[in-house]
């Protein structure tokens, strides 16, 4: 996950996610708006970006190790956008050198919308590296509070043709 909110005008950091840190677990609540959707379906890529932000967080606590992702996988359900979606992470498996989660998008009566599939890497950090951030759960939270939304279509906030 390398684009963390925070900067105002990054594209990620306005496409409706707030996140939330409650009982140990980071969760995200995706707040689906017209900017983001596509013929009224949820952009698959804005689901993966939900799904690598709350895996990622969430497995990459070490700071003198950086853990990259490796591969990710979404499968959703053709449904008109719900007014809501929430993002929970679960991780299957955490060894020295990999991790893998499974994230289940599910709207507000638990109807799942989604299921991420997603492993990351363990690369221990060289002396000569820049100083890598650590960004907790918690403090991922207040990242994604009261930020502003998309003003135009993403493909044309990304820039896409």
């Amino acid at each position: 996950m390398t684009d963390l909110p925070g900067v105002t005008m990054s594209v990620p950091s306005r496409l409706g996610v707030d996140a939330r840190f409650e009982d140990g677990e980071l969760t995200l609540d995706l707040t689906p708006q017209p900017e983001t959707l596509h013929h009224g379906i949820v952009r698959a890529s804005v689901l993966s970006y939900a799904i690598d932000v709350v895996a990622g967080i969430t497995v990459d606590q070490d700071p003198d190790v950086w853990t990259l992702t490796t591969d990710l996988s979404v499968r959703m359900r053709t449904l008109p956008a719900p007014e809501h979606i929430l993002v929970a992470n679960t991780i299957l498996r955490a060894g020295r050198r990999s991790v893998t989660c499974k994230v289940e998008l599910t709207i507000d009566d638990g109807t799942p919308i989604a299921t991420g599939a997603v492993g990351f890497v363990r690369v221990p950090r060289r002396e000569t590296d820049a100083p890598k951030p650590l960004v907790t759960p918690e403090l991922a939270a207040s990242f994604f509070r009261d930020l502003g939304t998309l003003s135009r279509p993403l493909r044309e906030e990304a820039g896409s043709r």
